[in-house]
C-alpha cells in the first residue's frame, strides 16, 4: 500500500474516532488537554504501524486496536508524570444500571468487572482482545510483540484465573 494511501486511512480513522477516543482518555485524565495529548500520541503510534491498522480492518477489531494503543499512550504519559492510577479508581467509574437491565445481571457484570480487574494487566489485555474484540492468538501476538504460544498460554491461564476469582467471589 502506498504511503499516501496509509496516511489517508489514518486520517479517516482519526476523523471517525477522535471524539470517542477523547472520551476514553477521560478515564485516565481529568484535563481536556491531557486527553488530546494522549489521543495524538496514540495516532502517532498508529502511523508508525500501518500494518496493524490494515489488519484490524474496521468495526470492533479496529475499536479494540484503538483502545489498546490509546491505553498504552495514556499509561506512558502517566508514567512520565509518575501518576499511575490504581485499578480501584477505574472501577469507581462503573456504569449505572441501564433501562431494562435487572439488578441480577448488573451484579453479575459487576462481579465480572471486579474479577477482570483482579487479573494482571497483561493477562487482562489479552483476554479483552480475544473475547471482547475477537482477535485471534496470532493477531494478539503481533499486537503485543509476543509469540503465539505465549498468547495461547496466557489465554489459558487467564481463563483459569478468572474462573477462580469468580468462584471466590460467589462464596
Amino acid at each position: 500500500m502506498a504511503k499516501a494511501q496509509q496516511q489517508t486511512d489514518i486520517r479517516e480513522i482519526y476523523a471517525s474516532w477522535y471524539s470517542r477516543m477523547l472520551l476514553w482518555a477521560k478515564r485516565y485524565f481529568p484535563e481536556q488537554a491531557d486527553c488530546e495529548d494522549a489521543v495524538h500520541e496514540a495516532f502517532l503510534r498508529l502511523l508508525k504501524r500501518p500494518d496493524l491498522v490494515r489488519s484490524a480492518g474496521s468495526g470492533p477489531r479496529l475499536e479494540g486496536l484503538l483502545r489498546i494503543v490509546l491505553k498504552s499512550a495514556c499509561l506512558d504519559l502517566l508514567k512520565k508524570r509518575r501518576e499511575i492510577p490504581s485499578d480501584d479508581e477505574f472501577l469507581e467509574a462503573a456504569e449505572p444500571l441501564r433501562e431494562g437491565q435487572t439488578e441480577e445481571t448488573y451484579a453479575e457484570k459487576d462481579a465480572l468487572d471486579r474479577a477482570i480487574a483482579g487479573l494482571p494487566e497483561s493477562t487482562r489485555d489479552i483476554l479483552i482482545l480475544a473475547y471482547l474484540y475477537g482477535y485471534s492468538p496470532r493477531e494478539i501476538a503481533k499486537l503485543i510483540g509476543k509469540t503465539e504460544g505465549a498468547v495461547c498460554k496466557a489465554l489459558q491461564r487467564g481463563r483459569k484465573s478468572l474462573y477462580a476469582l469468580l468462584e471466590e467471589e460467589e462464596k
